[in-house]
């Protein structure tokens, strides 16, 4: 039994393999590689230029944002009553 299941067992796993090969390669017409990767001759002047328009960007927001906090804190001081003037860092 064991002699007939060596050259079964054998066989099933060459024709596996040989099934999985994928073989080819540059010599099938239209192939094309998915992982080739081309990388623009000017990419770092690129991202400096997109990383400086996202920090201008953020940076108003946060100016944007400080100015209707600071406007807030003052309309809601008024209605309270508390003194505007003097330390603002104290509530």
């Amino acid at each position: 039994m064991r002699r007939v299941l060596t050259p079964l067992v054998l066989l099933s796993f060459v024709a596996g393999a040989a099934a999985c090969d994928r073989g080819g390669g540059d010599d099938e017409i239209g192939d094309r590689d998915t992982l080739a990767i081309e990388v623009p001759a000017d990419v770092d002047e690129r991202m400096e230029q997109g990383a400086r328009a996202v920090g201008g960007a953020v940076g108003e927001a946060l100016e944007e944002t400080g100015e209707a906090i600071e406007s807030a804190g003052e309309r809601i001081r008024q209605e309270t009553g508390e003194s505007v003037t003097g330390d603002t860092t104290r509530m």
